[in-house]
């Protein structure tokens, strides 16, 4: 029998509200597998909506409601597996105009599309980060980390392309400067 470890989750829900709260997870558990496995809902103890004081025992969660997830101490592994060659950077635009910027595992020569198709209903992404627009591409200042991205909630995907040394706007040469 396995013992089962209560580790802090923090949600993102798609009504922008962020839950928080203990979940048991078993030995090599992660936050992919977690929300994987569950049908419709996720049992929290000690969860706590953003700005309450007050933690309630225990909460059942629609599963389908979560944007993504994360685990805010780091002691959650996102995945099972590590990473065997570094991820992908792509945008992806969700419902409601957020746009997420981060890593996703996809192989050598492994096209987006074909990636999305074949993972499950939440997606790793490393070191995502949010966005004002695709257009700017600033950050918000909204650094989320290690996240667990719902599929049903991304509307369009796009890799980034990386900029090479000798290209325009590249580290290498100054971006132009426009003054009106």
């Amino acid at each position: 029998m396995t013992r089962s470890e209560s580790r802090r989750l923090r949600l993102f829900l798609e009504d922008f509200r962020v839950l928080e709260g203990l979940v048991g997870l078993g030995a090599g558990a992660s936050v992919i597998s977690l929300l994987a496995s569950r049908k419709s809902y996720i049992s929290l103890t000690e969860a706590r909506w953003s700005g309450s004081q007050k933690p309630l025992p225990h909460l059942v969660l629609r599963v389908d409601r979560v944007v993504w997830a994360s685990a805010p101490n780091a002691d959650v592994p996102l995945v099972n597996a590590n990473l065997a060659v570094p991820p992908t950077l792509a945008d992806l635009q969700l419902e409601g105009g957020i746009i997420l910027r981060g890593g996703l595992p996809l192989a050598p020569r492994q096209r987006l599309g074909d990636y999305l198709e074949s993972a499950g209903p939440f997606v790793p992404l490393h070191n995502a980060v949010m966005l004002r627009s695709r257009h700017g591409g600033k950050p918000v200042g909204a650094a989320l980390g290690e996240i667990a991205l719902r599929q049903s909630v991304i509307e369009a995907a796009w890799e980034v392309p990386v900029p090479v040394a000798d290209e325009p706007g590249s580290a290498a040469e100054p971006a132009e400067q426009h003054t009106d």
